[in-house]
């Protein structure tokens, strides 16, 4: 492990630590967490208290290093109660994912809404238990995403402030859901191009992953427009490095270190420049097995091996290599526009940030 990474990780800890205290004990003072409040509710609240502690945490170390952008800093409760919105929605959208996966496993355990499967299995639900689930998650995956409104309410931010942060949620809420929409949508891959690869990952990925934590930790310091228009540039170059990454360890990555079965990009038709540059450079032969392949739900470790070989013949490994690291290279290079406001070491951990995401092995 590198020291940049190192470092990262360490810093993400020492803000994510006392930060997941914060979420916890205000979801459990929470009306939907009272004894008044029906056991359902009582039931998905606790959900996510499960939830909150777990996971890589980037996002909101990310508004912590927006939120040192701005002016006007709040207390450290408020800073780290607020970074839990995101974090907060990020966890509803992973169910909500889940369903439409069908995924069984997250972090190593139980899926929500295999969870409730079995909870329905076992207290004798005379109908179709993994539909019982589905149901029940989808609903709690609702509940978080109004859930993360209050944590922005909770802090002792300006209502002008708070209602300007809620804003920037609600639009990349908006934009996420309309980049799962984008991904979802079944393209064949011989039409699949390179813009629409992109335009997915700046949807689904860049938008609330590095932009809407960054912005929104700068808007409620009160931070300057230009600030602001730096974090979201910063941002989105950052987001589609992240992506690319994202998509060479689900073809290339290892399986113990990635927490998802190897073939499972492939099985799921996922739509990433990978495949498209490839499939554009490939020969007739190449292309036909490859279009045999994806979005196939049973991928042998041997075609998957020959698809890896495709890849790497085509150049379309090379390629997206270079466009990751152009990215980063465009995103280190706007932040020069903050050096005369914004304190060195932040932007120097942003620097690392940059490299770290293209570095990364989960």
């Amino acid at each position: 492990m590198n020291e940049s990474k190192v470092r990262i990780l360490q810093q993400i800890s020492e803000f994510v630590g006392p930060a997941k205290e914060e979420w916890v004990r205000f979801l459990s003072t929470h009306p939907l967490a009272s004894e008044k409040a029906p056991g359902c509710a009582r039931d998905a609240v606790a959900c996510y208290q499960k939830l909150l502690p777990t996971g890589k945490h980037i996002r909101p170390f990310l508004f912590s290093l927006g939120h040192s952008l701005g002016p006007n800093q709040l207390s450290d409760t408020d800073k780290r109660l607020a970074s839990g919105s995101i974090e907060l929605l990020h966890n509803a959208f992973l169910i909500h994912d889940d369903i439409v996966d069908n995924s069984a496993l997250r972090r190593g355990e139980d899926t929500v809404h295999v969870a409730y499967a079995k909870r329905a299995k076992n207290a004798g639900y005379p109908g179709p238990e993994s539909e019982y689930g589905k149901s029940l998650a989808l609903n709690i995956g609702d509940v978080g995403q109004a859930l993360a409104q209050d944590f922005i309410f909770a802090t002792s931010a300006s209502p002008d402030l708070q209602l300007q942060a809620i804003r920037l949620l609600n639009l990349h809420l908006q934009n996420t859901v309309v980049g799962q929409l984008l991904d979802l949508e079944f393209t064949a891959l011989e039409d699949l191009t390179e813009a629409q690869v992109l335009q997915i990952q700046t949807y689904k990925t860049a938008f609330y992953t590095f932009v809407l934590p960054l912005c929104m930790g700068c808007v409620l310091a009160g931070g300057e427009p230009r600030t602001i228009a730096v974090l979201e540039e910063y941002g989105r170059a950052v987001g589609i490095a992240f992506q690319i990454q994202d998509d060479y360890l689900g073809l290339f990555g290892d399986e113990r270190k990635v927490g998802k079965p190897v073939t499972s990009d492939i099985t799921e038709g996922k739509k990433t420049l990978l495949m498209v540059n490839a499939f554009a450079k490939a020969g007739s032969t190449a292309r036909e097995f490859m279009k045999s392949v994806h979005a196939h739900p049973n991928v042998s470790l041997d075609q998957l091996e020959k698809l890896r070989q495709i890849v790497r013949d085509s150049g379309a490994l090379g390629a997206s290599d270079k466009m990751a690291s152009d990215c980063v290279k465009r995103a280190v290079g706007v932040l020069d526009r903050l050096e005369s406001d914004g304190s060195p070491s932040i932007l120097e951990t942003m620097r690392a940030v940059a490299n770290y995401v293209i570095q990364r092995e989960d």
